[in-house]
């Protein structure tokens, strides 16, 4: 783990977005807050699948209430499922507050042009306590990269990618 500063996170966003990728204001607004910054590698697929997602009303099925929401959790729920992000991508009747269609949009482009080698790193965050009730087995909590990562955990846990060390930037204290 490597600490690292305000200016050197900001020139390294800068230089996504002039790749093309997007960076969310937020994920800036939060690397430019007070607090420290540490860069490190999630060398194996345990620690990686151990991050914990997102919990929204668009994503709900894949999150339900009270169920763990590590990335291992909310791609292992797909492939019991057998959903992929293209038949998430369609109605499926459900209520607009367990399932949008259109959240799931990004997702399908991902996977679809998936190259690990324009990854980049994810920010996290410690989780909060009921996080860490909800997903006694998760880590941190995914700030920013939660469309990425979860594509990759997808792909990893259905075979259809290796697994290949990720680089995380940790945000302490807790970013909300």
């Amino acid at each position: 783990m490597r600490q690292v500063n305000n200016s050197e996170m900001l020139e390294r966003l800068g230089a996504r977005e002039a790749l093309g990728h997007h960076v969310d204001d937020r994920l800036i607004q939060a690397v430019q807050a007070p607090g420290n910054l540490f860069l490190f590698t999630l060398e194996d697929g345990k620690s990686f699948l151990s991050l914990i997602w997102q919990e929204i009303n668009p994503t709900r099925l894949l999150t339900p209430w009270g169920q763990p929401r590590t990335l291992g959790d909310v791609a292992g729920r797909m492939i019991e499922h057998s959903w992929t992000f293209s038949s998430l991508s369609r109605p499926m009747g459900l209520m607009p507050t367990h399932h949008d269609p259109t959240a799931f949009e990004s997702f399908e482009a991902l996977d679809a042009g998936f190259d690990i080698s324009k990854f980049d790193f994810i920010a996290v965050t410690p989780a909060s306590d009921s996080e860490k009730r909800q997903s006694s087995s998760g880590t941190y909590y995914i700030y920013d990269g939660v469309h990425r990562a979860l594509v990759l955990a997808h792909r990893v846990l259905s075979r259809q990618s290796n697994y290949q060390p990720v680089e995380a930037l940790l945000m302490t204290p807790r970013r909300d």
